[in-house]
């Protein structure tokens, strides 16, 4: 392969020709290429577009923002579109023809151009979020490049491999919305008592009960330990438990904390209005938490999966953040007393067992698909570290 500098195979793209009805497009730096429309909900580009770059397919634009996936910017190719209009503060180029612009795009994807980048970056990111890379010193950098032919191999086989995770991505967020949808029907709307859709057996409306009668406080008290231990923490917008390790010396300045015990809904008062809260399992077993992490075991004629599966009701998020005065942030700490007094419509224990062991399978369905894509994403990353230089 050749080092090649970016200056001498390609032109830089700018302007555009008056027409301000083409796709007006944006950069991600997970996703690629975005329609405004899509990603803002409505064109932000404002009185600016004038003076947007119109880039044709098969041309490149550099996005030299700096962002938690990309610290030095992306590099990605116009594909979907023909023609569209984009920030002109993008560097915008075209490759010449015995390059191919998707070999540069997963060139830099490999992220190996991100150590000459980070030489050339002067200061950190200005106030709009853009490095300081001028579109000179960007095209000044040198990449590694095989003949046309070995270019276009690799990219046919780069390409299935995105072409199979864009099937899996499709197939993985149309089964979020099936459940989304089915959500909705197997629960009754607001103000009713009835869902659209039950199971065979059942036609009883469902009671109205304050979680306060459907659960009981649980404590189990330890002392601090000494010797180090495993802390629970709960992520915000339900999105599950995680756990980090307390050294020696390292503890909570407390005398006693709490046991974790799986299948009680466990919640953190202190982000209880980000819903910060979650249903404990087997993994969770065992682990500790402080004071400000407290624990509900279900009564009887309650199935705790079934309460799993409302955490995301809007009605609850808006009961918890009516449950938590105070300003922002950790000053809005959460008044169990209050939060107990929520109100839950409540089916026969039978037929929340059944709901809830259908909506598990369906959970456990899209948790497959999400292995899945996580399986071809990683091998695509292998691919792109293994097949560049």
């Amino acid at each position: 392969w050749e080092q090649r500098k970016l200056t001498s195979f390609t032109q830089r793209v700018k302007g555009n020709d008056g027409r301000m009805d083409l796709p007006t497009l944006t950069i991600s730096a997970s996703e690629g290429w975005l329609n405004q429309k899509d990603r803002f909900s409505a064109n932000i580009a404002g009185s600016e577009q004038k003076n947007y770059t119109l880039l044709r397919q098969g041309e490149l634009s550099y996005n030299h923002g700096n962002s938690k996936l990309a610290k030095y910017g992306v590099v990605y190719a116009l594909k979907d579109y023909k023609e569209a209009l984009v920030p002109r503060v993008y560097h915008s180029f075209r490759v010449d023809e015995s390059y191919d612009a998707l070999f540069v795009e997963y060139y830099f994807s490999t992220k190996r151009p991100d150590r000459e980048l980070g030489k050339l970056v002067s200061s950190g990111a200005r106030m709009d979020g853009l490095l300081n890379i001028g579109y000179d010193e960007f095209t000044n950098i040198s990449i590694s490049v095989p003949t046309f032919s070995e270019q276009k191999q690799i990219v046919a086989l780069l390409k299935v491999c995105d072409k199979y995770i864009t099937l899996h991505q499709r197939k993985l967020n149309n089964l979020k919305l099936k459940k989304k949808a089915l959500l909705q029907k197997l629960f009754p709307k607001n103000g009713e008592r009835y869902p659209e859709l039950r199971f065979p057996g059942f036609t009883d409306a469902w009671e109205q009960r304050k979680l306060e009668s459907l659960f009981t406080k649980y404590e189990d008290k330890v002392s601090t330990p000494d010797s180090g231990y495993w802390r629970l923490g709960l992520r915000s917008h339900c999105k599950g438990t995680f756990y980090t390790y307390v050294d020696a010396g390292h503890e909570l300045e407390t005398t006693e904390m709490y046991r974790v015990k799986a299948g009680n809904f466990i919640l953190n008062i202190t982000f209880a209005w980000e819903r910060a809260l979650a249903v404990t399992d087997d993994e969770d077993q065992g682990k500790l938490v402080s004071h400000r992490f407290p624990q509900f075991k279900p009564n009887d004629d309650l199935v705790i999966d079934f309460f799993k599966h409302t955490l995301m009701d809007k009605r609850f998020k808006h009961h918890l953040e009516l449950s938590s005065p105070g300003g922002a942030g950790r000053n809005k700490v959460l008044k169990v007393s209050d939060m107990l007094k929520y109100e839950l419509l409540v089916p026969s224990i039978q037929e929340q067992n059944i709901i809830s062991s259908f909506l598990n399978n369906v959970d456990y369905i899209i948790t497959l698909h999400q292995r899945k894509l996580d399986h071809l994403q990683l091998q695509k990353k292998a691919l792109l570290q293994q097949m560049f230089v």
